[in-house]
């Protein structure tokens, strides 16, 4: 018997040994991990980052940074990069820092230079610090991303980044290039572009070329020959809530904050006069260096300060002592909120009060969200969106955000803007009184680019200048095909005023509205319905608005009932009003049905094929 187990035994053996050897090298990739976003790829050492440079496949998995790491080139198996270290394809997945740095990154070479080539749509590289690079190409070249069009948030760098820049590429601190991309929550120190012969320079981004960049700041000094500026050289998106206060050289088109020229909008922003020794900027307000140094300059902006409920729960800037400019709080040691959930489809972020709420703008916007419980915002002023750039999904579960209250410029409303692949449902935005002294607000999204919003409603006021809506300010397809994005089943009884494109629902729409109504007082000069201000095509389809309750007769698109006619279910043929809708007959308007947590399938999704397939039934004349 001993013989017959002794021989199983040595046959075994070889089976474990080859199942081993199998199954070693793909866990112990990297410092450990898998990949997944439970258990992200670790970053421990300069030889896994480096790995993961000659690992284009990998690119569109997850990663966390474990340790600090030093790249001095004179250290052992270190070296000077000819091109960035993650660089052969656009990186399409996650990178988190953790709050770790990567010091003494050398590289020499050409274009799309950093420590990543080009940050993907819907890529994130987040949490991380580089510290004293040394960079020299020629276009797009970054501390961190020669190329950004995903979310680069909570970075800083430090160093020399060095570019001579074109009208195809530019060079910054922290990006080269944001091509419709996001950086938010960042800063830099780093001396940007000493060639004389330098364009679209910017001490934090070189080219925002219709992207973002939220809450960020430069101190480094910027040189450059055209369209230089403290922040950003040249700019066609939107630069929010950030300063400067580097030298910026004299040259063509240069500015404090921003180059001239681009044109696009800088909200709330500004540049020290003295320290950069510039006047004039494409955008921003100048101030001396006593101004830039007074935190009251920044609370009448508006801008968030920790330990500070009353202008938002965000808690984003600190003033750490006197003389001193703003720092952002979660580069300077404050911790976010932790939430319930990880952010995937089967375990949201669950968002549960205002400080969760607030802290959205510290977890992925790619991310899922769950309302927890309806949360009571009374007593608290933003002066912006709430979350101003979201792209994932966010679960209303049927529950309802109240007394939303912001005193501010633009893209106002819950979302300032819904991107692409973002999704809303099933959540009432009640009681709100948004004001905004300048275009594109809304209860829920003052614009809604790409996304789909559905079974949502607004009650309350919104007032604004141009584009105004109930509950969306203005529903655009931006750059993408007409129809990609979708407001259906809602509906609002918000108070709307302003003076151009203003509707009870929405103020302007390129894009599918399926089964909405309004029945709120409209009011307005220019461009002013019932249901939408201006609109274009027949994409507004089985939609109405109370003519007597909105005090107009006329719409863009939408049909428009009487209020006896509004408080009958006759008049909304097609519309589900056994899953979706309530009615109290002859007595209320159509109300969405509430959903208890218990009740909601967390499994259900947004059928947009569906509501492509409805909306184009109800063109052609045929009902649903």
């Amino acid at each position: 018997m001993r013989t017959a187990s002794h021989s199983r035994i040595l046959r075994t053996i070889p089976l474990l040994i080859a199942v081993c050897l199998t199954a070693f090298p793909a866990y112990a990739k990297y410092g450990g991990g898998s990949g997944t976003g439970e258990d992200p790829y670790q970053i421990a050492t300069a030889e896994d980052l480096m790995l993961l440079g000659e690992s284009p496949e990998d690119y569109d998995r997850q990663f966390v940074l474990t340790a600090d790491i030093d790249l001095d080139p004179n250290l052992p198996g270190r070296r000077v990069f000819d091109r960035a270290v993650i660089a052969d394809g656009w990186f399409t997945g996650v990178f988190d820092g953790g709050g770790h740095r990567i010091a003494n990154l050398a590289i020499t070479g050409a274009d799309f230079l950093g420590l990543f080539g080009t940050v993907a749509p819907r890529a994130e590289v987040k949490d991380l610090r580089l510290v004293d690079v040394t960079i020299d190409g020629d276009r797009c070249v970054g501390g961190l991303a020669g190329s950004n069009r995903g979310l680069v948030t909570r970075c800083l760098c430090t160093g020399t980044v060095n570019g001579r820049g074109d009208e195809l590429g530019g060079v910054g601190g922290v990006v080269g290039t944001n091509e419709g991309g996001r950086v938010s929550l960042c800063c830099s120190t780093a001396t940007v572009c000493r060639y004389p012969e330098g364009m679209h320079v910017g001490g934090l981004v070189g080219i925002n070329d219709d992207g973002d960049v939220i809450r960020c700041y430069s101190r480094g000094d910027v040189g450059g020959n055209q369209r230089a500026g403290g922040l950003v050289g040249y700019n066609t998106g939107v630069v929010y809530r950030c300063y400067s206060t580097g030298a910026v050289l004299p040259s063509s088109e240069s500015g404090g904050l921003v180059g001239l020229g681009g044109g696009g909008p800088v909200i709330q922003s500004f540049w020290d006069i003295d320290s950069s020794q510039r006047s004039a900027s494409g955008g921003g307000t100048g101030l001396t260096t006593a101004k830039m140094q007074d935190v009251r300059t920044y609370l009448d902006a508006g801008w968030d300060w920790v330990d500070e409920n009353s202008d938002g729960t965000s808690q984003v800037w600190q003033m750490p002592a006197e003389n001193s400019y703003p720092v952002l709080a979660v580069l300077n040691g404050y911790a976010p909120p932790k939430v319930q959930g990880v952010g995937t489809p089967d375990a949201p972020y669950v968002v549960s009060n205002p400080s969760e709420l607030g802290a959205m703008v510290y977890y992925s916007p790619y991310a899922h969200y769950r309302l927890g419980a309806s949360i009571d915002l009374s007593g608290i002023c933003w002066s912006t969106a709430v979350v101003p750039w979201f792209a994932g999904r966010f679960d209303g579960n049927g529950l309802t955000i109240s007394y939303l209250n912001i005193e501010g410029e633009q893209y106002l409303g819950l979302f300032g803007a819904l991107a692409t692949g973002a999704e809303v449902l099933d959540l009432g935005v009640v009681d709100v009184n948004i004001v905004s002294s300048s275009e594109i607000a809304g209860s829920l999204a003052g614009i809604n680019r790409t996304g789909c919003v559905t079974r949502c409603y607004s009650t309350g006021t919104v007032t604004g200048n141009k584009r105004v809506g109930g509950l969306i300010g203005m529903n655009s397809c931006d750059k993408c095909e007409p129809y990609s994005a979708q407001i259906a089943q809602c509906y609002s009884t918000a108070t709307v005023s302003g003076s151009e494109t203003v509707g009870g629902l929405i103020g302007s729409t390129l894009t599918y509205v399926i089964q909405c109504f309004s029945a709120g007082s409209v009011t307005g000069d220019r461009d002013v319905g019932g249901l939408v201000g201006s609109a274009w095509s027949d994409i507004v389809t089985a939609s109405f608005w109370d003519v007597e309750a909105s005090g107009q007769s006329t719409s863009a698109r939408g049909t428009g009932k009487t209020t006896v006619e509004m408080k009958r279910q006759s008049t909304f043929e097609g519309w589900d009003f056994i899953n979706v809708w309530g009615i109290g007959e002859n007595q209320t308007y159509p109300y969405l049905r509430k959903y208890s947590a218990a009740d909601i399938n967390q499994d259900e999704r947004v059928n947009f094929g569906d509501l492509a397939i409805l909306a184009e039934n109800w063109l052609s004349g045929v009902a649903p």
